[in-house]
């Protein structure tokens, strides 16, 4: 598995990378035990797994989620 990993960066070095937009949903962090959901857009190469960018599409409009830790 390693060496896999090992010749799709070396194929990215060499070819360049297969960058994809992918929408996903997930939290966002704003203080300490405190996350908002929000939609982020990540751009990623599919080959090795490098994230190049992610931005904050928009927020959802919820009540702020407090998580506490025990």
């Amino acid at each position: 598995m390693e060496k896999r990993k090992l010749l799709n960066k070396l194929y990215c070095l060499i070819f360049g990378h297969q960058i994809v937009e992918e929408e996903v949903t997930g939290f966002v962090y704003l203080e300490p035990n405190v996350y908002i959901p929000a939609v982020i857009l990540i751009r990623y190469c599919t080959r090795c797994g490098k994230v190049f960018s992610k931005k904050v599409v928009r927020y959802f409009n919820t009540t702020v989620t407090y998580h506490s830790v025990n």
